[in-house]
């Protein structure tokens, strides 16, 4: 009993061969903030991953049933070798009828696609409040969490969800359509380009209109606005972190065949979803910081960041120096007023009352000065502690 009992002690308050916690080890960077819950809440992240992919479920069922599905039409209704046997006629617009074929497979594969994202879009609303929670640093319950957001966000996600829908099937569509029409190749190739221009761009927009609508109460417009604004005013930024947060996505894209692909699969099943919404969370919350949570009442800066302080010994000697500047010169260097005389006149007066404005001026500029020196030194060095804006 008593191995159980210190058993259960440590389990509860840790190891005792661990170092003691301190404030040092506080993320201070939101790079830092992205290691810290990658590394010390990964399981929070595969439970947040598996319940965003529950809802995303029929989507990837669908994606993976009309590969199939298309495989086989192609295969089956194409003549693909009716020009080498005998008792066929040639063939001579094979290719056209690839391309019709696939064409009007996606019309329907599209149709379909778009209401499964949008169940899946409402699973994302859910997963962005329970990792908005982790970057502030506040405690969770990942199930409770989930589901209160989901509430909580439905109708915004719902219509971020319908806007990538409707810029995929775009993508998709136009892509498609392409190879089956007379235009010429320099226009296809601007027409495809252009298309997948305005699905980046869309990308931006859903980001942003995603992590705002987690993290404000704004009117639909606003949110419209902002988000539009942030996607066109921070493009290269927003393409980094975007392929930061799609290097899942495009692991697979590109390398995602054999056993590779399996590897790729697992990956995406236990975090795919979940760290893509984290990056976005984090780089969204560093914009939010620097450009609107100034401009909002109640607003806190730099949530879940613990931004080093200077240090006291150095700041108490700062403050000492700050109290040994020098105020007043002007009396200590001996200035003296003339005297007035046993007989003297109003001109004596109107003499005396001008020293003393004068002196009394000089005494102002003077303390002036001080107090602008004094500022100087309590500024001093002030932008070495660790507090730059620099990382996201």
């Amino acid at each position: 009993m008593a191995q159980r009992k210190g058993f259960m002690y440590r389990w509860i308050m840790g190891k005792d061969n661990q170092p003691d916690f301190t404030e040092a080890k506080l993320p201070g960077t939101r790079w830092q903030v992205f290691k810290d819950i990658f590394t010390q809440r990964f399981g929070a992240l595969v439970k947040i991953n598996l319940l965003m992919l529950l809802f995303a479920l029929p989507l990837v069922a669908w994606i993976v049933l009309n590969g199939m599905l298309t495989g086989q039409m192609l295969g089956a209704y194409l003549p693909h070798t009716a020009n080498y046997g005998t008792g066929y006629l040639a063939v001579s617009d094979l290719a056209l009828q690839h391309d019709l074929a696939v064409f009007q497979n996606n019309i329907m594969y599209v149709l379909i696609m778009i209401p499964l994202i949008l169940i899946a879009g409402m699973g994302f609303g859910g997963g962005f409040h329970v990792l908005k929670l982790l970057v502030w640093g506040e405690g969770i319950m990942v199930s409770r969490d989930f589901f209160r957001g989901l509430k909580r966000n439905a109708a915004q996600f719902l219509l971020g969800a319908l806007l990538v829908a409707v810029l995929l099937a775009a993508v998709i569509l136009n892509l498609s359509l392409m190879p089956i029409t007379d235009t010429a190749a320099w226009l296809k190739i601007v027409t495809n380009a252009s298309v997948i221009l305005l699905l980046v761009l869309g990308l931006f927009f859903v980001m942003y209109y995603v992590t705002q609508a987690e993290t404000y109460k704004m009117s639909f417009w606003a949110l419209i606005k902002n988000s539009f604004i942030f996607a066109i005013g921070m493009l290269l930024q927003n393409f980094f972190f975007m392929l930061i947060s799609l290097v899942p996505f495009i692991l697979y894209i590109f390398f995602g065949s054999g056993i590779l692909a399996t590897i790729f699969i697992v990956i995406f099943g236990l975090f795919g979803f979940s760290y893509t919404a984290l990056i976005w969370t984090i780089y969204t919350q560093y914009v939010f910081d620097k450009y609107i949570n100034d401009k909002v009442e109640g607003a806190i800066k730099d949530r879940g960041v613990w931004r080093k302080k200077q240090d006291e010994a150095e700041l108490n000697a700062k403050r000492l120096k700050a109290a040994n500047v020098r105020l007043v010169s002007s009396i200590d260097e001996g200035r003296t007023f003339t005297p007035l005389s046993e007989n003297f006149s109003r001109a004596d007066l109107r003499r005396m009352a001008a020293e003393k404005r004068a002196v009394k001026d000089e005494i102002d500029a003077e303390l002036a000065e001080a107090e602008i020196r004094r500022a100087e030194i309590m500024n001093e060095d002030w932008s070495g502690d660790g507090d730059g804006e620099e990382e996201s």
